[in-house]
């Protein structure tokens, strides 16, 4: 039986000309007569749907300013909407991952007297009462970012939290799509505005500014070099790009620093730097993961001593321009040890194993998928996956029947672990102690990469609680940590564990060689940084 763990399988559609929109049923869910009465809303609609928004991105497109006698042109609007979106980078790679929704509401009283009432401030800003829109976009079937309409024109867009304002012009050009930066990966801005300064102080947690003038100790150092040490690739730096942190941002000239001198954050490009880039990429992962599919669906089995077990996995698939990109390494292991894959073609991977050539007794089986993607020199965890299944081989010849059924939850937990939500992913991370070992030690590492200190710290702890309870499973844990050591660059605290790994007799020799070395080039790194550093500016 397969299980869809998180994510979905479809057929990306081509860049170059995004699907036309397909107008599905309205939400059976909701009642039609009671959503006009309350709300003013006649339809509620799924215009695009590519799977389970469990697993998808959801957008929500909310009208407002538009009598009910406008339905076409509303329709006609979200079709607009939908096809431009999905014609910008990189959401036009994920266009298999989105679905859109749209919340068509009766206004016949134009925008400033809508249920979600828009105005246009200081002759340009285009804004609406935020509130409502996120009431108004909770009325369809899932709303991670709302687009509202607004029935007004030569406006410019504005975002606020998850919601984005557009007006019926539809200039969807690079200002519409800034303003989706805002809103779906927390960009700031990168240009300044002496009209509208927000005070610097507030710059403290976005992603692209920051207080360090010097790009090699910036949070985004890793940004600098032209060639990076991925997981399973070198990264090198697009073409035209170079990261150098030149003054201003945030609305203000100077006393904050960007990443480059010219991005789409900044008004001042069509595309977006690589720290940006990179930011909204990862963004996608909190919505769909690198495993799509995976079986068997429950994370503990059991098998008689002549019987065989059959473990799949089937990995999204990214397009740009009709093309893939990215590569997907998938690792097995077996009680610990690195296990060959019996099949693996494109995106599939499965490994077969009977009960007669393990011992009587409990064994477990890892699997680790990582996605690496040229846009992406750190991915906090996001792009990549694991599961882990426990396997009791019986000593009779067969399994009693029903032993194998699904039951409870399966891996519904991957969708706490997976959450965008700081505090969801810490919690969960308390709960895996029910799963089998080889799961948990597989996500605590990944979440070790986590941003969040919150869970990162956690996740750190448990692995080396595991680490030093379970030889065996210690040899798993070094082999999926060896890849990532150089996305420890910034914490000595691992670093430290990681040298302890490697010099280990827990690690196997070619792993903890391997790791050691990685180390060792991260001491020299990190020692050249901050010799830079010392030096006076003029040397620099």
């Amino acid at each position: 039986m397969l299980l869809a763990v998180i994510g979905g399988l479809a057929r990306a559609g081509d860049a170059a000309a995004p699907p036309t929109p397909a107008v599905v049923k309205s939400s059976p869910a909701q009642n039609k007569a009671r959503l006009y009465e309350d709300y003013g809303v006649y339809d509620v609609s799924t215009l695009v749907r590519s799977g389970n928004s469990a697993e998808r991105l959801d957008i929500a497109i909310v009208s407002s300013g538009f009598a009910r006698q406008q339905s076409v042109l509303v329709r006609s609007a979200a079709g607009k909407i939908i096809k431009a979106l999905l014609a910008a980078d990189p959401f036009r790679s994920y266009a298999e991952y989105i679905n859109f929704h749209l919340v068509a509401v009766d206004d016949p009283g134009g925008c400033e007297k809508a249920r979600v009432s828009a105005s246009v401030e200081n002759g340009k800003m285009l804004t609406c009462d935020y509130d409502k829109a996120e009431e108004y976009g909770e009325l369809a079937p899932a709303d991670d970012l709302v687009i509202v309409l607004c029935n007004v024109k030569q406006a410019r867009s504005a975002a606020f939290g998850r919601i984005v304002t557009l007006e019926n012009g539809l200039d969807m050009g690079q200002t519409f799509v800034h303003e989706v930066g805002h809103a779906f990966a927390g960009l700031a801005d990168e240009y300044a505005d002496e009209q509208r300064q927000i005070p610097l102080e507030k710059a403290k947690g976005y992603v692209n500014v920051g207080f360090e003038p010097d790009p090699r100790r910036s949070a985004w150092h890793y940004w600098v070099p032209k060639v990076w040490k991925g997981p399973y690739q070198m990264n090198t730096l697009p073409s035209g790009h170079k990261v150098e942190n030149p003054e201003g941002g945030f609305t203000h000239p100077d006393g904050i620093w960007r990443p480059e001198k010219h991005c789409l954050m900044a008004c001042d490009a069509e595309e977006l730097c690589v720290v940006c880039r990179e930011e909204v990429e990862k963004h996608f992962f909190r919505f769909i993961a690198p495993v799509s599919q995976a079986s068997p669906g429950s994370p503990v089995l059991r098998a008689g001593n002549r019987e065989a077990l059959v473990f799949k996995a089937e990995a999204i698939e990214v397009k740009t321009f009709g093309g893939s990109f990215g590569k997907f390494t998938a690792l097995w292991t077996l009680d610990g040890a690195p296990r060959t894959a019996d099949r693996a073609a494109g995106r599939a991977t499965s490994m077969r194993i009977r009960g007669g050539e393990l011992a009587p007794g409990t064994h477990e089986v890892g699997l680790s998928v990582v996605f690496s993607d040229s846009h992406v020199r750190r991915d906090h965890g996001w792009l990549a996956s694991s599961l882990g299944w426990r396997v009791e081989v019986l000593p009779g010849e067969s399994t009693p029947a029903a032993a194998n059924s699904d039951g409870g939850e399966g891996f519904a937990i991957l969708y706490e672990l997976r959450s965008p939500e700081t505090a969801v992913r810490a919690r969960a991370l308390a709960k895996l102690v029910d799963y089998p070992r080889i799961f948990q030690a597989l996500e605590a590492a990944r979440l070790c990469r986590d941003r969040e200190a919150a869970v990162r710290k956690p996740a750190f702890f448990l692995l080396q609680k595991l680490f030093d309870g379970d030889r065996v499973l210690a040899r798993a844990i070094a082999k999926d940590m060896a890849p990532f050591a150089w996305d420890f660059s910034d914490n000595p605290d691992i670093l430290q564990w990681l040298g302890r790994v490697a010099g280990g007799a827990e690690a196997d020799k070619a792993d903890g060689e391997t790791l050691s070395r990685q180390l060792a080039a991260i001491n020299a790194y990190r020692a050249a940084v901050e010799a830079a550093a010392a030096l006076p500016a003029r040397r620099r």
